[in-house]
């Protein structure tokens, strides 16, 4: 509970965020224990919780050495649902997804690419249905990561199969954590691989064009959690600019 509570700026006071000092031992304690315990759901757990917090401080390579130490231990069928029942999300299969970014962030694009394959080939597959937090936690960073080199369309296949279609499935709505973004993201890629296809554009592609800024303009904070509405933010500045 503390942990979760950090990012969100409910514990260290300004001054005291930028040393992480807090943070640092609780991950080291957590990692510490869980080892002595043997819990190899609680061990997946703190490593993604080191790899996050290294990441946090901008630490890329010392996230990915984390991020290959939690490869070694985790197995989704066998370890995922225990963190779901324990932590209530499987933060293990998130770090997946959010190395990608980091990979990205040292320039290491071939290991960008082959993370973005395993993540979308062995793990996104494996979720029951009505994981979709997990699911868009996971491919929230690996799309990003992905219109940036020319698989927008690919991207957005993506986030229709996992997403669209199991919100529409399952009758989530607005009161899903991630539901706010799902049409900000969608508009975004259609935006990029509209660009990508460098085809003159016409009339009716101008009109809607049209629609997306009046939206842009009309669409106020897209979420009342901080975190997705930084999200947000950087989904509707991209989108501005393009």
């Amino acid at each position: 509970g503390l942990w979760q509570s950090i990012p969100w700026d409910k514990v260290l006071s300004d001054e005291k965020k930028c040393d992480f000092k807090l943070e640092k031992e609780l991950v080291q304690r957590f990692i510490k224990e869980s080892k002595e315990n043997g819990n190899a759901s609680d061990i997946c757990r703190a490593l993604a919780m080191q790899a996050s917090l290294f990441a946090r401080m901008s630490n890329f390579d010392s996230a990915l050495a984390a991020q290959k130490d939690l490869e070694l231990v985790y197995v989704i069928s066998k370890h995922s649902p225990m963190l779901v029942n324990q932590y209530g999300s499987d933060f293990a299969a998130i770090s997946y997804g959010n190395s990608v970014q980091w990979y990205e962030m040292i320039g290491d694009k071939a290991s960008a690419l082959e993370q973005i394959e395993f993540v979308v080939t062995k793990i996104i597959p494996k979720f029951p249905p009505i994981a979709v937090h997990d699911i868009f936690s996971c491919l929230f960073p690996i799309i990003m990561v992905m219109k940036d080199h020319g698989f927008g369309r690919e991207a957005k296949e993506l986030l229709k199969k996992y997403v669209l279609e199991r919100f529409t499935l399952l009758g989530l709505s607005s009161s899903t954590y991630w539901y706010p973004l799902y049409k900000p993201l969608k508009i975004l890629l259609e935006l990029v691989i509209l660009d990508d296809s460098c085809i003159p554009r016409d009339e009716t592609q101008d009109m809607a064009l049209n629609e997306i800024e009046k939206w842009v303009l009309q669409a106020g904070r897209l979420s009342p959690i901080s975190a997705l509405e930084r999200y947000g933010r950087v989904i509707r500045g991209e989108i501005c600019w393009r």
